[in-house]
């Protein structure tokens, strides 16, 4: 059978028929004032980020570093030093730096952290002017020659030039010039501890050669610690320079190390010159971010994992990291060395994908003006955009704030401490300027909502969950797999007995999603069947609430259920609990089910996706079971004035809907659409994460989604694969991640077993999938799609009905089928044809014939 794959300018308006049918229903919620009448607080955040009070912006900040005269010095990712000073009453914004021409700044790559001499502005010393930096360099001339994935990572000094204020860049002394194979894993954090001695975190050098384990080749993998004074009372001369790789492209300029010395109380000296003796601590993998604690003589080092860990350490001199052959608390991807060099320091606190993937190591904090956070460590995520406190005293975590409340968030960078018990962190966003930003308190002491779910008065009665009036149900095309659990969904939207004003209606964005009004309440609750064959024997797990706040942004609670069913109560804190079940075989099985946190809520019901997830038009375009009557939700809520604009039926039926992966009406391709959607979009999407690497919305044609036939870019990929590799599944990235339970699981949140059903239908949708072109622009106003009914049929419609001619040829131009004087209908395909590209065009009276390529598969 062949069956015709073009790409869709419209979405296309055959739809069921029975779902068009009008029924009027009494089906409305009871009058409910927002937050459920009160009963959950318009905010559980106890914190929240401000600007700081400079106002001044800045083109992807990266660290920042008190000027001992007054104000900050802040380091720009692209090349660029600013030093910020409002001493004299007015904020002033002085450039000081710009290596932008030099600086190379892809992937992990750029301008890093700034470390003032300890004996800065001190008078008579020689190093009063000396300012120290660490960053990627790459000479212009060969920046210039392309697009290069190799560079230097640099440690330099440059001269503090009082008369004009600024760095002066002919006084750049290279200390380290390091050739670097790979734009990733670049640390960059620089501190100098008590006893005056410069220190120098940096990754592992990336996917072509982690190292970590070895004190012999390169300076990578670690903390370096070095003597910028060349103190012979204190240190001593190289001894021993990294060994130089063979393959320096030609002409590139050499290595250096050079201009200090190696401290006499570095852990791993040896007079005989074997070993590179500036190493102080190994096993690392990529140290983005360090903080030195004086009083204890200690490194807190956020370690940024691979595919399962993030690591927060406390570290010492002589230390070793594990890394690669540990991965926080899981085993890594090296074997471990028969003979492991220093004392093995495994983290403080490690955390999973459901929590994380890359962590921003910040500070302890000791000022006085949060004394609730007192000898906590400040830290976040990029990724996430979680920042959280650290206890080490108790181990005990708690969270502060969600920086992505931004629009456009790529992520937090690092933080530093202000000089009045202040909290500062840097930031980037997309296509925009940046501010140095402040976490201040909100006011909130505690999260003031019930304790038990009872205590809400949501359910009418707990044994059957029956909610009360003021909570409408529905169901979704396609839910989000959550390891075989049944679901129950319900929503209560303030109203006042109608659905007449702003701040009762919903509006229908342009992608489709639907923004809610403030103060509604999602319920979400979960059954896990026991015994898959007998869904009678079901086990109560949770009950969750999604709350919309009236700063427009979201919280999550999550209830537990009582092991007797009666009762569930609120979660503070995320818990894992492991129950064991029979499968569809009748086998015995453990399923791992994860109670999220508030914050793991939240690292999926993110702003760039309305907070809100499942309900949205494409799932909720379906029939529900409303006390006995089968009511098409759409039309139900059009019929209660819900929606800000009314939906016609029209606009309805267009609306392609999502369908569910048992559907036997349903395409692979419709159904792999669908579950990305549901499953995958919050994060792969436009603003999603920092590196959305595809767009998993099904408003996206497929052939400008970025899935089919284009390689992968992350970081745990295979290379040389494919995010969809068309008739192939060994190159096909996504199926991997599909089929892992480790952290290269994706969705990395939200289950733990292999969703079965869609691994086989992903496989079906690889081997059958062909690439899809791009339409050209001037081809708006047409649709054209395969007709989901009949085989060797294609439906060509227009905006305005009208009669059209079309022609089919092949690659090479010859002239293959011809139809004419088609009346915006479906066109009968020659059952010869053979797969393959073809073009098509479409040729309408008056107007410019359209042309597209179109794939014929088996």
């Amino acid at each position: 059978m062949k069956a015709f794959y073009l790409p869709l300018l419209a979405t296309a308006i055959l739809t069921i028929s029975f779902s068009l049918i009008r029924q009027e229903s009494t089906v409305a919620p009871a009058p409910t004032a927002p937050f459920f009448n009160g009963v959950f607080p318009d905010s559980i955040a106890r914190w929240e980020l401000k600007p700081a009070a400079d106002g001044r912006t800045f083109t992807l900040p990266m660290w920042v570093e008190n000027w001992p005269y007054g104000g900050v010095l802040v380091t720009e990712r692209k090349g660029r030093i600013w030093l910020v000073d409002s001493t004299s009453g007015v904020v002033r914004k002085r450039k000081v730096l710009d290596l932008r021409n030099t600086t190379f700044g892809q992937g992990d790559s750029g301008m890093f952290d700034i470390a003032v001499h300890p004996e800065f502005g001190v008078e008579g010393s020689p190093n009063k002017h000396y300012v120290y930096l660490t960053y990627n360099y790459l000479p212009e001339d060969i920046r210039n020659t392309g697009d290069n994935t190799f560079s230097y990572h640099r440690v330099s000094r440059f001269t503090y030039l009082p008369e004009e204020n600024i760095l002066d860049p002919d006084s750049e002394l290279v200390m380290i010039q390091q050739f670097d194979h790979d734009w990733l894993h670049s640390g960059g954090s620089l501190f100098f501890d008590n006893e005056g001695f410069l220190n120098i975190s940096i990754g592992d050098g990336g996917f072509y050669y982690p190292h970590g384990q070895s004190l012999t080749q390169r300076l990578y993998g670690g903390i370096l610690r070095i003597d910028v004074d060349k103190n012979a009372e204190v240190s001593h001369p190289i001894r021993k320079r990294a060994d130089t790789p063979e393959d320096i492209p030609e002409g590139w300029p050499g290595e250096f190390f050079q201009e200090y010395y190696i401290p006499n109380t570095n852990p791993w000296l040896d007079p005989a010159g074997t070993i590179l003796e500036e190493f102080v601590i190994i096993g690392l993998r990529n140290p983005h971010t360090t903080w030195y604690d004086p009083l204890n003589d200690e490194i807190w080092v956020g370690d940024v994992g691979a595919a399962t860990r993030e690591e927060l350490s406390v570290m010492k001199r002589g230390d070793n990291g594990q890394w690669p052959y540990q991965e926080g608390t899981q085993a890594g991807i090296r074997a471990k060395p028969a003979m492991v060099i220093g004392n093995e320091r495994p983290p403080v606190f490690d955390y999973g994908r459901s929590f994380g993937r890359s962590i921003i190591a910040g500070f302890l904090y000791r000022g006085e003006r949060y004394p609730e956070l007192n000898e906590q460590f400040i830290f976040g995520d990029f990724s996430t955009h979680g920042v959280w406190a650290f206890d080490r005293r108790d181990s005990s975590i708690q969270h502060l704030l969600d920086v992505s409340i931004h629009e456009n968030t790529l992520g937090m960078i690092s933080f530093y401490p202000g000089n009045n018990g202040e909290i500062f962190l840097t930031y980037a966003r997309q296509g925009s300027s940046d501010q140095l930003m402040e976490i201040v308190p909100t006011g909130t002491i505690e999260i003031n909502a019930p304790k038990t779910l009872s205590g809400t008065g949501v359910f009418q009665d707990l044994a059957t969950l029956e909610p009360t009036p003021h909570f409408l149900p529905y169901s979704l095309n396609a839910g989000f797999y959550s390891d075989y659990a049944l679901k129950k969904r319900w929503v209560a939207l303030p109203n006042d007995g109608q659905f007449n004003s702003v701040n009762e209606q919903v509006v229908v964005m342009e992608d489709l999603d639907l923004s809610f009004p403030n103060g509604t309440v999602f319920i979400k609750h979960f059954d896990l069947p026991l015994d898959a064959n007998d869904p009678t024997t079901i086990r109560r797990l949770e009950t969750r609430f999604l709350v919309l706040t009236s700063d427009q942004g979201a919280y999550g609670l999550t209830y537990q259920w009582n092991e007797e069913g009666t009762e569930a109560y609120l979660l503070s804190e995320g818990e894992t609990v492991t129950y064991p079940i029979l499968n569809s075989r009748g086998e015995a099985q453990l399923v791992e089910w994860t109670y999220p946190s508030q914050q793991e809520c939240m690292s999926c019901h993110r702003r760039n996706a309305s907070f809100v997830l499942g309900p949205q038009l494409p799932n909720l375009h379906k029939l529900h079971d409303y006390d006995g009557t089968g009511l098409e939700q759409l039309n139900l809520w059009n019929d209660l004035n819900i929606f800000r604009e009314e939906l016609s039926d029209t606009y309805i039926s267009a609306i392609r809907k999502a369908v569910a992966l048992e559907d036997p009406m349903a395409t692979s391709e419709e159904k792999v659409r669908s579950y990305l959607d549901t499953n995958c979009s919050f994060c792969h999407q436009p603003n999603g994460v920092s590196d959305p690497q595809f767009d998993a919305r099904m408003v996206t044609p497929l052939h400008e989604a970025g899935i089919l036939n284009v390689a992968v870019s992350g970081r745990q990929s295979v290379p040389g694969n494919d995010l969809i590799a068309t008739g192939d599944t060994t190159r096909s990235e996504m199926l991997r991640r599909i089929q892992a339970t480790n952290g290269l699981r994706m969705p990395p949140i939200g289950s733990n077993q292999v969703d079965t059903v869609f691994e086989a239908v992903l496989k079906d949708w690889i081997l059958k999938a062909q690439l899809l072109t791009q339409v050209p622009q001037q081809a708006s106003g047409w649709s054209i799609f395969p007709n989901p009914i009949t085989d060797h049929q294609l439906t060509i419609q227009s905006e305005h009905p009208q009669t059209f001619d079309l022609v089919l040829f092949d690659l090479s131009g010859q002239r293959l089928f011809a139809a004419h004087q088609i009346s915006n209908g479906p066109v009968n395909l020659p059952l010869s044809l053979s797969p393959g590209l073809y073009l098509l065009t479409v040729t309408a009276p008056d107007q410019v014939p359209v042309t597209v390529k179109v794939s014929l598969a088996p």
